[in-house]
């Protein structure tokens, strides 16, 4: 179950990723602004909403996202979205 759920995981973590560092660098490219924020806030919008999920199975004892991933998310440009959910959530 746990292989299937990080299975899961990865393949939604490798598609935001994906779109959002392709938005940005269209954006970056093109000196498009908005694309490059659309990539930007989804990216970062992502981070948050896994470090939050994370944060909610820590506490019932469910799966837990890899550390690998997260880093990963805040090397990426999802930075800014991590460090707002370590605040909000008080995730390490």
């Amino acid at each position: 179950m746990m292989q299937v759920q990080l299975a899961v995981h990865k393949r939604k973590r490798n598609l935001v990723l994906a779109t959002s560092v392709i938005l940005m660098a269209i954006g970056a490219f093109v000196s498009n602004l908005w694309v490059f924020l659309a990539g930007f806030i989804l990216v970062n919008g992502y981070a948050i909403g896994v470090m939050a999920w994370d944060k909610s199975k820590a506490k019932k004892g469910g799966f837990r996202i890899p550390e690998q991933s997260l880093l990963l998310l805040a090397a990426l440009g999802g930075g800014i979205g991590v460090l707002i959910a370590m605040l909000a959530y008080r995730h390490k």
